[in-house]
């Protein structure tokens, strides 16, 4: 370690220094040199000789003035004249190839990811304990989660997570051609989110997430499309008509997703005690994002899917299990026997459409359903009529 005087002290150490040295002739000559004690490094003394006490005191300021840039003067005084010429190449290199990070900068972001390479797991280990941080209750994020992050992992089993590049990632994009743009950008997205969690300095599996700044791919957006009021009044006869254990229930859950709006997650989460009847209320139990500290919500029930609310058997619907695949084939059964072509999302693309065309306050109808106004506007509202929505809204029992 290095232990450097103060100038002023190096200063007033000068002194002159003469020596005999002899010549091959035999004879002697007396030389003078002036010395500056400067300090040690490395358990040797620092110092500084010249032939004059003028170019001594001008070396010593030079010296010293070198080691204004650093910001420990005696870890600059360590280096070796070795070291002192490699650091001065290298600024010279980054100069030439005009590179404007600093070589500190440069020296951190090396250590950093020496540090991670040492500190990294497998793809593997690491999507075992990312998923393993998601809750019980979170059961819409973890399907999420295990279908666009889980194949991924599986494709870089053993790989180390540091040493996943950004190529990797679009390379395994890329690879599913048959996805469509807003396929490819959500699984993006969950991929980022999961490397975005990998590169926290709590975990420090890799230094930093290299598709940080990966965009989306282009999107055509198509405007949103509702199902017509003629069409969903034949559905919901058609529900009427069925017979069986499953009527009650496909009755409730197309009530809430048509005339409440709420999500296909949200409405196979609902607790039967917070749609509450007598009330005219619906506390949506497990809202959109409510798991990860969003904020639920609950709204005043429209007078068409109170008016439907009421023709259920409760009873009968809360002893009936039914799956999400059951309910999808179940409610396309009776999209066929209606013989209606009914668009994806109908019945909350419906709802929202046609209750902002009825009542003409947006604001409202984002509080019923849980959305905002971007959200809205690119993809539910299809902006419907207000004659069609008198319509819609008139669909009674």
């Amino acid at each position: 370690m290095a232990k450097i005087k103060p100038k002023f002290a190096a200063l007033a150490s000068i002194k002159c220094e003469r020596q005999n040295i002899p010549a091959k002739d035999g004879t002697a000559r007396w030389y003078e040199r002036w010395v500056a004690d400067c300090g040690t490094s490395g358990g040797k003394r620092i110092r500084i000789a010249k032939s004059s006490k003028e170019e001594c005191v001008r070396s010593v300021n030079e010296w010293y003035a070198s080691l204004k840039g650093f910001g420990d003067r005696n870890l600059a005084a360590s280096l070796t004249p070795t070291e002192f010429r490699e650091a001065a190449y290298v600024v010279a290199l980054l100069k030439e190839m005009h590179v404007t990070a600093s070589l500190k900068d440069i020296v951190d972001e090396y250590v950093l990811k020496h540090r991670a390479s040492e500190k990294s797991v497998s793809v593997r280990e690491a999507y075992g304990r990312y998923f393993a941080k998601f809750g019980d209750q979170q059961v819409a994020q973890k399907e999420f989660v295990r279908s666009r992050v889980a194949k991924f992992a599986a494709r870089f089993a053993d790989k180390m997570v540091c040493d996943i590049t950004a190529q990797d990632v679009k390379d395994y994009l890329d690879g599913h051609p048959e996805w469509s743009a807003s396929t490819w950008n959500g699984t993006m997205d969950y991929i980022k989110a999961f490397l975005n969690w990998c590169a926290k300095r709590s975990n420090g599996y890799c230094s930093e997430n290299p598709i940080a700044d990966m965009e989306h791919k282009a999107v055509m957006r198509e405007r949103p499309r509702c199902a017509t009021p003629e069409d969903v009044r034949k559905v919901f006869d058609e529900v009427r008509k069925m017979d069986g254990k499953y009527r009650d229930l496909m009755l409730l859950r197309m009530t809430l997703a048509f005339f409440c709006g709420m999500r296909s997650g949200e409405i196979e989460r609902q607790k039967f005690e917070d749609i509450m009847i007598g009330e005219g209320t619906i506390v949506v139990s497990e809202a959109k994002g409510e798991q990860s500290g969003g904020v639920g919500r609950a709204f005043k029930i429209p007078d068409t899917a109170l008016a439907w609310l009421k023709v259920v058997d409760m009873d009968k619907a809360r002893e009936t299990v039914m799956s999400r695949n059951s309910y999808i084939r179940w409610r396309k059964m009776v999209y066929d026997a209606a013989n209606v072509d009914m668009p994806d999302n109908a019945g909350r693309h419906s709802f929202v459409s046609y209750h902002v065309a009825l009542h003409g306050n947006p604001r409202m109808t984002e509080g019923i359903v849980g959305t905002g106004d971007t959200m809205r506007k690119r993809h539910y509202d299809a902006r419907a009529t207000h004659k069609a929505a008198e319509e819609y809204f008139a669909i009674l029992p």
